[in-house]
């Protein structure tokens, strides 16, 4: 199955990165967003993404809003989102804040590649 993803990040060498992991854990598709405005106007109708990450520090629309508009659309309400963030896993409730994980700056393929199988959209290597 081709997983697509939706990724929200004002900053253009954390997308290329993130970008650039996604493709090599098998993401036939990756639509980008720079910031919360632009993901909820480039969602694409027809095609629902299998995952979204978003920063958490944008302009506009910042990751925690985005997840609480998402979370209140029914067609959103099981798909995972994760938060992408330089700030420390430890200092807030992910999941009440309507995320499904949490996803560490600087990014690395290992970071992404362990939230992927968390999520059930990856197969841990053996």
């Amino acid at each position: 199955m081709a997983h697509k993803a939706l990724l929200v990040e004002d900053e253009p060498m954390c997308r290329m990165v993130l970008e650039r992991h996604l493709r090599r854990a098998g993401f036939s598709q990756t639509v980008v967003a720079e910031n919360g405005y632009e993901a909820l106007n480039e969602l694409p109708a027809d095609e629902m993404p299998s995952v979204i990450f978003t920063d958490l520090h944008m302009p506009d629309i910042d990751g925690v809003n985005l997840v609480s508009f998402l979370r209140q659309r029914s067609e959103f309400a099981n798909t995972p989102i994760v938060a992408v963030t330089a700030d420390s896993a430890d200092s807030r409730d992910w999941v009440a804040d309507g995320f499904s994980d949490y996803l560490g700056k600087p990014v690395s393929y290992d970071k992404l590649e362990a939230v992927l199988i968390r999520l059930g959209l990856l197969v841990a290597h053996s």
